[in-house]
């Protein structure tokens, strides 16, 4: 199910490659997607201020083709989290999170909530975030899993 506040949530910036050199985001997912394989590894990386307010949210993206194409794994957070391990809920929960696709010869963007899921934070300093995610979507009557996935973002901003 696709609504406007997806879309934004995921178009809300310009996608410029990675801010920061060591930035990154891997996942495996299960089963493999078509462009990623089962190896997700965004080539795109931003931490920023959701447009849900008080919330943080990370988004890894990998492109195919310029952009025609790509797989995004988001997560969405209170700022306020404190660091450890957390549940991931539905949208409004104090960690949300959003599976993206788009092939190349669709117009049609398929944002999927995440069922369930774990997230573990760690802000390191003031301006990183060390993260694992796992988490779980349901398409088409198919389990889609996000397993193993770490993250690492600086921010130019406190977080």
């Amino acid at each position: 199910m696709k609504t406007s506040d997806q879309k934004l949530e995921f178009a809300a910036s310009d996608p410029t490659n990675k801010k920061h050199p060591n930035d990154s985001f891997t996942a495996t997912l299960t089963p493999p997607r078509k462009y990623t394989g089962e190896h997700f590894e965004a080539d795109w990386i931003e931490c920023i201020p959701s447009a849900q307010d008080g919330y943080l949210l990370i988004t890894g993206r990998y492109e195919e083709g310029g952009g025609d194409a790509y797989v995004g794994i988001q997560i969405i957070f209170q700022k306020d989290l404190p660091d450890g391990e957390h549940e991931v809920g539905p949208k409004g929960s104090a960690v949300s999170g959003n599976l993206a696709f788009v092939s190349s010869w669709s117009i049609t963007t398929e944002i999927l909530r995440a069922k369930k899921g774990k997230f573990h934070l760690q802000r390191i300093a003031h301006n990183s975030i060390n993260a694992t995610i796992d988490m779980e979507f349901e398409y088409n009557n198919e389990t889609i899993k996000v397993s193993n996935g770490k993250v690492f973002v600086t921010n130019d901003t406190p977080i």
